[in-house]
């Protein structure tokens, strides 16, 4: 996997973008505050320890290698019950957006580039 990230880098350089993103990490910093609340504190136990559900510190592990900056993003939810809340936030994360969505999208970007 580092070549072939190596490769798109090169090649991304070369035609001249200045920087790539490598998406999220999630979970990489929720619950490290001393403020945190408990449920906070739960969600970076999946952090550290929740590897055969996802994850979660191995893919920042790798994108830490490429990344010389990380931009924090901050979720926004209502009290509810834990659980539930992650596993919303896991079918979020995973969705297939749904073909016309992408096709519209496509449609608009081609549209507007001129």
């Amino acid at each position: 996997m580092d070549v072939l990230f190596i490769h798109i880098f090169k090649w991304a350089k070369e035609r001249g973008y200045k920087r790539c993103s490598l998406g999220m990490s999630p979970l990489a910093h929720v619950g490290d505050s001393p403020f945190s609340f408990k449920k906070e504190k739960l969600a970076r136990l999946a952090y550290l320890h929740g590897n055969s559900f996802y994850n979660f510190k191995g893919l920042k592990e790798f994108k830490s290698k490429f990344a010389c900056t990380w931009e924090l993003k901050y979720l926004a939810y209502k009290k509810s019950f834990l659980p539930i809340a992650v596993i919303q936030l896991l079918l979020l994360i995973n969705s297939q957006p749904h073909p016309k969505y992408v096709i519209d999208k496509i449609k608009y970007l081609f549209k507007n580039a001129g």
